[in-house]
């Protein structure tokens, strides 16, 4: 039989690494789905180091809460990481257009 969420991450807390293990396994299918959507390279690892944080750092609460509150916050991390990957392709695309447009004043 599977050990609830609530006790794995009680034992989490406590430096257990088999019940860590356990819950980001269990919440792959979360993770996965947000780092296909971010779409590079290290978006899963990005993703997985921020549940670990999640879990240490979390208060204990019902299940049916702490299951609520891992999901908002991946999805919350999914949209900063969305939003800075989003504004870093933007600075390229200007130093980008920058260098276009020095190298066409070069050539004048």
């Amino acid at each position: 039989m599977e050990e609830k969420i609530s006790k794995l991450i009680e034992k989490s807390k406590k430096n257990d690494k088999k019940s860590l293990l356990e819950l980001v396994e269990r919440f792959n299918p979360l993770i996965n789905k947000y780092s296909r959507m971010l779409n590079y390279e290290d978006a899963k690892n990005d993703l997985t180091e921020h549940f670990i944080v999640t879990i240490k750092q979390m208060p204990l609460m019902t299940e049916a809460k702490e299951l609520n509150y891992i999901k908002t916050s991946v999805k919350n991390n999914y949209i900063k990481l969305s939003k800075n990957l989003a504004s870093y392709k933007h600075s390229i695309f200007l130093n980008d257009q920058m260098e276009l447009f020095k190298s066409h004043e070069k050539s004048r």
